[in-house]
């Protein structure tokens, strides 16, 4: 799913919502927001690196050098300023997700709201 977000393939982002949808059980919704939010998380940090090489970013954002390519192509398509946006929905969703504010809002709706907030 994170890959499919950093290139902004919504296609398949809806595809995988739907999976998560129909098998709740295997995924949380406090767990898919919180693998998310830990992307976005990252992605600012690669915004704010200096020396982008592979070796130092992989080092920095503590993920193996052969993902640095996703976050690249994130870096491309969402702007500092959008990914703090995300970031911002992201929190807004994880509370609405543990019932405040929004008890009778389904997990399935609010992961579609989420994927509105990041594509938009």
């Amino acid at each position: 799913m994170r890959k499919a977000i950093g290139e902004k393939n919504q296609m398949k982002a809806y595809q995988i919502i739907e999976y998560f949808a129909q098998n709740p059980k295997d995924n949380p919704i406090v767990v898919t927001t919180g693998l998310v939010f830990g992307f976005f998380s990252q992605l600012l940090q690669y915004h704010g690196l200096k020396d982008k090489s592979a070796k130092n970013a992989a080092s920095v954002l503590k993920v193996n050098p052969y993902f640095i390519k996703d976050y690249e192509a994130a870096f491309r398509n969402y702007p500092m300023k959008k990914v703090s946006a995300i970031v911002a929905a992201l929190r807004d969703i994880d509370v609405k997700s543990k019932g405040v504010g929004a008890s009778s809002i389904s997990h399935h709706d609010l992961l579609k709201e989420l994927m509105i907030k990041i594509f938009n």
